[in-house]
């Protein structure tokens, strides 16, 4: 096992993690189903660490179609050649994040434009699309606002568990952009942009731009982020819960500013962003003992939702509190529910690790074993890492698509990553690690589907 952390990329290596990933991943679905058939308390998952998720088999999806392999085959050299470009030119991050947005799009049309794009965003007859939904229904985008908490229990699924901005963002969206698929592109050209600017930020400082151009790149290639990032609103929220953390890399007033804006617009979007005030805390505590920038962030969100408040009548805790009961009815899960609180932590972490790949995991903690707990970034990740194993203890995340609601945990994770590319290895190691990782992505993309 230490050989594999001691050179996972090694021609030897490779063929056994992909085999012994595998091996695991069965075994612990054969648990899981074993384990819950004996507990009245819990559902039982077949295709289990994954709940949302069907197999492209007839008869409710069907076969990938010609096509579908087409695009895929299309996909894979357009890959190849993404990275003999990006070696050619040292690996630009404007060049990475381009060519990292053509993959997802071309990937994600492996399930064709209509069920790709369009029916994330628009949904079907049967199957609502929830944000677009009920932005559809919105008149006067103030009133909503004013009205939400009377009408938060009334909404659907999504909208109801998250603050207004979320249906908010879909009304502007629509009224600029009326057809879901330039919806879809939007949002995926947003996302990637923004994760583009974050990682930026955060690692250009430290790190040269053929490393800083690499690690995004690889973060674009997580199957997470090949899979959910094209329309989906999480896609957002990710880069934007990492670059609430600028202003721990140094005092300056810009980075604090960056860091309040992401703060105070990701809390629109959703609640999980309370996810990154104990990171704030920690990281602030640990780094200076100096807590003035967080006070400074945590009274620019109270300013500001207090405003609102005045203003609009939105009482953001208590919006907050019907979310909760609305994800929660029962009460917390551990109680209400034992057998399926223990069996939805396993699956919580076992689906974030699935959507991350054996490899870009091994490089994570070779990373972490690097650097040690002194590196910042470092040190930022593994407490990210036990911020997110709190989340999982509260109960959150039980209803599939854990990937996707917590996809703000990729970029975190990415962090250690950036010191073990940043070592001198032969070019063709890196490209190895990405063709190992996007290899994965586009077998996840043309096995099933994902979305609710």
């Amino acid at each position: 096992m230490m050989r594999l952390l001691d050179d996972p990329l090694d021609k030897k290596s490779i063929p056994a993690i992909i085999g012994l990933f595998g091996l695991i991943l069965i075994l612990a679905n054969r648990v899981h189903v074993a384990v819950c058939e004996s507990l009245i308390d819990t559902p039982c998952v077949p295709s289990w660490p994954i709940s949302q998720f069907m197999f492209r088999l007839p008869p409710k999806l069907g076969y990938p179609s010609l096509v579908d392999l087409i695009v895929a085959a299309v996909c894979l050299l357009g890959f190849v050649l993404a990275l003999r470009l990006l070696g050619k030119y040292r690996y630009p991050a404007w060049l990475g994040a381009g060519l990292g947005l053509l993959l997802i799009l071309g990937a994600t049309l492996t399930h064709g434009i209509d069920r790709g794009l369009a029916r994330p965003i628009a949904g079907t007859d049967l199957t609502k699309a929830e944000y677009l939904d009920d932005a559809a229904a919105i008149d006067d985008p103030l009133a909503f606002i004013r009205t939400f908490e009377t009408i938060q229990p009334s909404l659907m699924g999504h909208s109801g568990t998250h603050p207004p901005g979320a249906v908010l963002f879909f009304y502007i969206l629509g009224a600029l952009l009326p057809d879901p698929v330039l919806m879809a592109l939007a949002i995926t050209g947003l996302s990637v942009g923004l994760a583009a600017l974050v990682f930026h930020a955060m690692l250009a400082s430290r790190f040269d731009d053929l490393t800083l151009g690499r690690t995004l790149f690889l973060f674009l290639l997580l199957p997470a982020i090949q899979i959910y990032f094209a329309a989906s609103l999480d896609a957002l929220i990710a880069p934007l819960v990492l670059g609430c953390c600028l202003s721990l890399l140094s005092g300056s007033r810009w980075r604090l500013a960056a860091s309040t804006a992401c703060l105070l617009l990701v809390s629109t979007l959703t609640f999980t962003f309370v996810f990154v005030l104990p990171v704030l805390a920690a990281m602030q505590i640990k780094r200076s003992g100096d807590l003035r920038p967080l006070l400074v962030q945590i009274g620019a969100l109270i300013a500001f939702w207090f405003l609102v408040d005045r203003f609009l009548g939105y009482n953001y805790l208590h919006s907050f509190a019907i979310a909760a009961a609305h994800e929660n009815p029962t009460g917390f899960l551990l109680l209400a529910s034992p057998g399926d609180y223990v069996m939805t932590r396993f699956e919580d972490v076992a689906e974030i690790l699935l959507f991350l790949g054996p490899f870009a995991a091994l490089m994570i903690a070779r990373g972490i074993r690097r650097t040690g707990l002194s590196d910042d970034l470092t040190r930022l990740s593994v407490v990210a890492m036990a911020c997110m194993a709190l989340v999982f203890l509260s109960g959150a995340y039980r209803t599939g698509e854990t990937a996707r609601g917590a996809m703000y945990v990729y970029p975190f994770l990415m962090l250690p990553v950036a010191s073990e590319i940043s070592q001198p290895h032969p070019s063709g190691r890196y490209n190895t690690l990405a063709t190992l990782v996007f290899a994965q992505s586009l077998l996840m993309q043309l096995v099933g589907n994902y979305f609710w």
